[in-house]
């Protein structure tokens, strides 16, 4: 995975609706963070999709889509707020901020329409149990002997965040890998860049 390594001030300047999070959980006794890593063979864990951004001079604020293991399908709000006084300073939620994760940035070379933004926003909304045992068919192998090739596998965070950009007519233009694990989502053809963000 090729990044550039930018601050705060980059998300706060260029993030918009169509973009995604991607996270890695670094301590030791992040279990999951670390099966998935183990299963998939890469450093990032967790991704989730932005909408509904809406920026003014000081703050951008945007809700976040995604399917964890506790909470299923959800979404939430947050905010960057740029703080102005000698210098320029951002203040980013802390679930952004832990010194215990890596945080990414997945820039979408599309921005969302009015009407793809709310497919998007309808489909995180829409309550969802997230699915462990569809964990191993974003094993390609797996997938290729035991998946079902009818069936659209959304039940973890990267086939969530896949189905939420197909839904919208967004698919990767050189191939569409229906099950894809985190790492192999943040190589979709429409991810423009990944930014890791430091603080």
């Amino acid at each position: 995975m090729i990044f550039e390594t930018k601050g705060l001030e980059y998300i706060f300047k260029t993030l918009k609706s169509g973009d995604f999070f991607g996270f890695y959980k670094k301590p030791w006794y992040r279990l999951f963070s670390r099966l998935i890593a183990f299963v998939t063979n890469n450093k990032l864990s967790h991704v989730a999709g932005v909408f509904d951004v809406k920026r003014s001079k000081n703050a951008v604020v945007f809700k976040l889509g995604e399917q964890t293991v506790f909470q299923g399908r959800s979404t939430n709000i947050y905010s960057i707020v740029a703080i102005v006084t000698d210098g320029t300073t951002y203040n980013f939620d802390s679930r952004f901020t832990d010194k215990h994760q890596d945080l990414y940035l997945l820039s979408n070379q599309f921005q969302l329409t009015k009407e793809q933004n709310q497919i998007v926003k309808d489909y995180w909304t829409r309550k969802v149990t997230y699915k462990i045992k569809e964990l191993a068919f974003t094993q390609n192998w797996f997938y290729r002997f035991f998946g079902n090739k009818t069936k659209v596998y959304e039940g973890n965070c990267s086939t969530a965040t896949r189905e939420s950009m197909a839904l919208c007519g967004i698919v990767d233009s050189k191939f569409d890998d229906k099950v894809p694990d985190p790492t192999e989502f943040a190589k979709f053809s429409y991810i423009k860049s990944i930014t890791k963000i430091c603080f």
